[in-house]
């Protein structure tokens, strides 16, 4: 009876499996490959939206990658010590990096403008950047505290800013909507607070784990954000409104 109980569990999870259209595990979908060797960590890795090619950090570089071929497109260089993020503009046009040396570069991957190099002007370091829609416009902690948005000059290159929110805490990542519409800000003590971009609202805000390492992130329609709860869970809350709940884990550290 418990072997007979046990297969219908086995043949429950393989049919959910088919249902939900993942894929069984084949010897095809679990192949691998190595397609570089780096001498430093690979810190981030970022996929650009058209799913044609993707990024990678390298050896305080970066290599844009042929996603059908495996090959190396193009490799960036320009940061003075390790790149620690890597993202692609929503219309895939445009690379943005973020350095050890507290600086961001924004890339044209069509070639056709001149990259633009935004360096941090304090003490504290530049821990994230995103774009909001596309190489125009991006928000980060410049200071290392207070998050700003900034949009190029189209003429110059050059970047004007305007603070979207102060705060008296460091700034430990970020991010932002599929459309752009809002975005999240996980602060060192702990907080996560939900802006409106459109208005420069606050939608919400949130307390977290501050020991944890996991950056809050919103969900792909952007009408939930996931975070860590405490040490050993996580938690999905909607951005608005109630219905959170916590995911637990079994003792180990998330």
């Amino acid at each position: 009876m418990r072997m007979r109980t046990r297969h219908y569990k086995i043949f429950a999870a393989l049919a959910f499996l088919f249902v939900a259209g993942w894929p069984l595990p084949s010897q095809e979908s679990v192949a691998n490959a190595i397609l570089a060797k780096s001498d430093t960590p690979v810190s981030f890795v970022s996929w650009n939206s058209d799913g044609k090619s993707f990024a990678t950090t390298w050896n305080n570089s970066v290599i844009l990658w042929d996603a059908e071929s495996n090959t190396i497109a193009s490799v960036f260089s320009g940061h003075k010590g390790a790149v620690r993020v890597v993202r692609f503009s929503p219309d895939g046009k445009w690379l943005l990096t973020l350095g050890d040396d507290n600086a961001v570069v924004v890339r044209d991957l069509d070639f056709t403008v001149s990259e633009t190099r935004i360096s941090g002007n304090g003490y504290l370091p530049v821990n994230d950047a995103v774009f909001v829609a596309n190489g125009n416009s991006v928000i980060l902690p410049m200071d290392g505290v207070n998050t700003s948005h900034y949009y190029r000059l189209r003429l110059t290159q050059q970047f004007v800013s305007r603070i979207v929110l102060q705060s008296a805490v460091p700034v430990l990542s970020l991010d932002i909507t599929r459309d752009g519409s809002r975005l999240l800000v996980a602060g060192q003590d702990g907080t996560v607070t939900i802006l409106d971009l459109a208005t420069g609202g606050v939608i919400a805000s949130y307390p977290r784990f501050t020991a944890s390492h996991v950056p809050p992130r919103f969900s792909p329609d952007g009408q939930s954000f996931l975070a860590a709860a405490d040490r050993n869970s996580l938690i999905i809350s909607p951005v608005v409104g109630s219905g959170a709940f916590t995911i637990r884990d079994t003792g180990q550290p998330v």
